[in-house]
């Protein structure tokens, strides 16, 4: 999930959910509420857990600790997601499994393993940034506070050196190595006592660089000031990675629907470690979700405990967040008007805050509908399947958002986002109020292992997925 705000959305659309709302007899209510109880207590927390390792283990990390997968699409982390994904749904007898592959070939970084040593000195937490080279570089730590502007090199001599820095990698960077001719940098940021305590933030430098770029924890941060003051300090970076040009791949699966219609709900979320870390909340958490849904109406469906819908159900772990989207959406631009609606999952795997569960987009007109029979399953189930629920205005920045540019109702299924939480005001329509949005210290960060997330509050993503597995119920029409 990446933080941005889609301002003044105004679509001049009316795109109604009307034809997946049927009126039942009291009999017929009933049995679909004895489905839904049926599907949501097959979900289970033991299984996204191991989906969720699985997907997280690799060959990725400091030397001597190899076993992180973020997930790259166009590298072999890629590739091995995929194929774990794909061989899930075979295993579980979806009807139909396809690769979607988007067109538009790119570079991708891959990041093997990296050392970054200094005699004496333990660090908690560092990270190459994406698109720092390859090979072994060594030299003197020079530190220019937040080494972002000019005014931060007045004085000092880089040239030659590494520079230490509380600012964003890529304006350091952009500072130190590329205008001052420093031949790498450290970066603390965002330098904030309580922030990336022991953990590092994941970033990036530019494209093509030819020095590397690393991040270190807050604490690491402070540790190597002070190291400063006592004399030089010599910093020792290797880094074993490649660039790799391809395309990136998704996994979709189908379980169909019984009418002749082409219409299908769409569940997806985003497959890659977007941050370039381990990504277990971000979003593995997220496609362990979708693939429990998957796993869970399958089998009952094959078992002849529930019936099937009236329309189709895809399963979709987008390959590389919101570009693949984008081209799923362009490659199918003949077919969006067959989408009833997009349910994305977005990190459903912790909320150091508060525990909720969040449906989005409560703000904009055309999606109403949808928000309402989300907000009518919210209340069905409250204390049940779930403990506390909020519809949220509009936040954007994952893979729901293209849908809602083009006028397919969608919206995203969380239960924590960034790093911090925010309080947001309520439309009036939704009461007004201020809501707190959860948040993930560990967010886009090296800390983002199962051990600090989805372990500690694995209950999030059987929230998520009963709640989507529900609404999918709902809106693909069980006859019964």
């Amino acid at each position: 999930m990446k933080k941005t705000i889609l301002v003044a959305l105004i679509l001049s659309i009316s795109i109604s959910l009307s034809s997946s709302i049927l009126v039942f007899p009291v009999s017929a209510k009933t049995r679909l509420k004895e489905i839904e109880r049926m599907v949501a207590e097959e979900i289970k927390i033991d299984n996204m857990i191991q989906y969720v390792k699985d997907l997280c283990s690799g060959t990725m990390g400091p030397v001597g600790d190899r076993r992180w997968n973020p997930r790259t699409q166009g590298t072999p982390y890629g590739e091995t997601s995929n194929n774990y994904i794909h061989s899930k749904f075979v295993e579980w007898g979806l009807d139909e499994i396809e690769i979607f592959e988007n067109p538009d070939a790119t570079n991708w970084y891959y990041l093997k393993t990296w050392n970054v040593s200094i005699e004496d000195f333990t660090f908690y937490a560092n990270w190459p940034c994406r698109w720092s080279a390859s090979g072994e570089f060594e030299g003197e730590l020079t530190y220019v506070g937040e080494g972002t502007s000019d005014g931060d090199y007045e004085g000092k001599d880089v040239a030659g050196k590494m520079v230490l820095a509380d600012g964003s990698a890529s304006s350091v960077y952009r500072y130190a190595v590329e205008k001052y001719g420093a031949i790498g940098i450290l970066t603390d940021w965002p330098n904030i006592e309580g922030l990336y305590t022991t953990w590092a933030y994941c970033s990036r430098i530019r494209p093509g660089s030819t020095y590397p770029g690393i991040t270190t924890s807050y604490t690491d941060g402070q540790n190597l000031k002070t190291l400063l003051t006592n004399g030089p300090v010599t910093v020792h970076i290797d880094v074993d990675a490649d660039v790799m040009y391809g395309t990136s791949k998704s996994v979709i699966g189908t379980i169909k629907g019984v009418t002749n219609s082409e219409r299908y709900v769409l569940v997806i979320g985003h497959a890659d470690a977007d941050a370039g870390n381990m990504g277990a909340d971000d979003n593995a958490s997220g496609v362990a979700a979708l693939m429990e849904i998957a796993r869970a109406l399958m089998k009952l469906v094959r078992e002849g405990k529930i019936p099937r819908a009236n329309f189709s159900i895809k399963f979709m772990a987008v390959g590389s967040e919101i570009a693949d989207t984008w081209a799923y959406i362009q490659a199918h631009q003949d077919e969006l008007n067959k989408i009833i609606a997009v349910i994305n999952y977005d990190e459903v795997g912790y909320g150091g805050w508060a525990n909720m569960l969040y449906f989005e987009g409560n703000d904009i007109p055309f999606l109403q509908p949808l928000l309402n029979k989300l907000n009518n399953i919210g209340k069905d189930y409250v204390g049940t399947y779930w403990g506390n629920y909020v519809t949220n205005p509009f936040l954007g920045g994952t893979d729901h958002e293209p849908y809602v540019e083009v006028g397919v109702p969608a919206t995203t299924i969380w239960t924590d986002a960034w790093y911090s939480p925010e309080l947001m005001e309520q439309p009036n329509k939704w009461g007004g109020k201020e809501i707190l949005l959860d948040a993930c210290p560990y967010y886009h960060s090296s800390g983002d292992t199962p051990e600090n997330t989805v372990l500690k509050e694995p209950f999030n993503m059987e929230w998520g997925a009963r709640s989507g597995a529900i609404a999918s119920l709902r809106l693909a029409i069980f006859n019964t």
